[in-house]
């Protein structure tokens, strides 16, 4: 098993951008609120997580919202209740989302479908450099309703997909919206699934509990940011360009995992390059890169050990910049995409 992920590196970015990505949940369990990975629920709230939406962004925007498309108002699942333990019964589900804006977490039902739901409970501006919107389903029962290691099966309600958008100005989308890519979909318009693959169902059969789950690992970037090649030379201190993040669940207490780590792009030089307007026929700039202290040779895998059931942080930094080339390139907007892949490796 691999994941992979990609960074764009940016310089002398002239407009901030923002990034939108999305994760569907690829293992399905029912919680109860305030229990990990549902805590902004009450306890007496029956959630089952679905996906995460992440913006990243260096300048401030306004109202952040989904907009769904086929997709249907209630989910059923049937399964033993308090009421019939035995049989089972059918119970209603509905999507909803849950997101920080400063300090403020808020939680809100999504029956607009088509016609949109803000992310944010706000109508000031999204400031923070990244901001997440949770996806859950959320069940019309108490959670008092639900028996705790039985499993539920998904038996009506389809997902569908969706596209996101941000208000032009403060007044909000009356004043127009600006459609933002999803990564992964190529273009704005083009609607992202909620489940993975694209399924409209969630398989069968989903637990509530803590049932024997496979172990998971889970990559993802966080604080991309541009930079300034001066700021980049060799000899002058790394620059912060992005943060990986690994999350590992379901690990075997006491034992300690590890992944390799890999950075690789289209070129065929063994050497990293951003290329004017991002045109590998342009000019190009050597840089390299350095993955929290170990520098990084393009396609060698780097080891992160020592891991358990967690989340855990690297920061990526770029560096090594000649001086005299930058300054005889064209002047423009440089940039890179690079690929990085983790894969798992065995227990130590």
């Amino acid at each position: 098993m691999c994941l992979i992920i990609t960074l764009i590196l940016m310089a002398n970015s002239v407009s901030a951008a923002i990034t939108v990505r999305y994760t569907p949940v690829n293992t399905f369990v029912f919680m109860k609120g305030g229990s990990p990975g549902a805590e902004a629920f009450k306890s007496n709230q029956f959630v089952l997580p679905i996906g995460t939406l992440t913006f990243d962004s260096d300048e401030p925007y306004y109202d952040p919202t989904i907009y769904l498309s086929d997709n249907s108002t209630h989910f059923w699942f049937y399964g033993p209740t308090s009421w019939n333990p035995t049989k089972g019964d059918p119970t209603a589900f509905r999507m909803a989302r849950v997101s920080t804006v400063g300090s403020k977490t808020t939680m809100k039902m999504l029956d607009w479908g088509t016609g949109g739901d803000s992310l944010a409970t706000t109508d000031k501006a999204i400031t923070q450099p990244q901001f997440i919107a949770y996806l859950y389903l959320v069940s019309d029962q108490d959670a008092s309703v639900y028996i705790e290691n039985s499993v539920y099966d998904h038996t009506s309600g389809d997902f569908g997909a969706f596209t996101v958008a941000i208000a032009n100005t403060s007044a909000g989308h009356s004043n127009g919206v600006t459609l933002l890519p999803v990564e992964g979909t190529g273009s704005a318009t083009q609607p992202t699934d909620v489940l993975i693959g694209g399924i409209t169902a969630i398989p069968p059969l989903v637990p509530y509990g803590d049932p024997d789950q496979p172990m998971n690992f889970a990559l993802s970037l966080i604080n991309q940011q541009p930079f300034a090649i001066e700021h980049a030379y060799a000899g002058l201190p790394p620059v912060r360009i992005a943060t990986a993040q690994v999350t590992l669940a379901n690990a075997v207490p006491g034992r300690s995992y590890g992944v390799n780590v890999t950075f690789t792009n289209n070129e065929v030089s063994e050497k990293f390059h951003i290329h004017l307007d991002g045109d590998p026929l342009q000019a190009a700039i050597e840089y390299s890169l350095v993955f929290g202290t170990a520098a990084v040779e393009k396609g060698k895998p780097i080891p992160w050990k020592d891991m358990n059931s967690g989340l855990y942080v690297r920061d990526i930094w770029v560096t090594g910049i000649s001086q005299n080339t930058a300054q005889a390139a064209p002047q423009g907007n440089y940039s890179d995409t690079v690929t990085i892949t983790i894969t798992p490796t065995d227990y130590i």
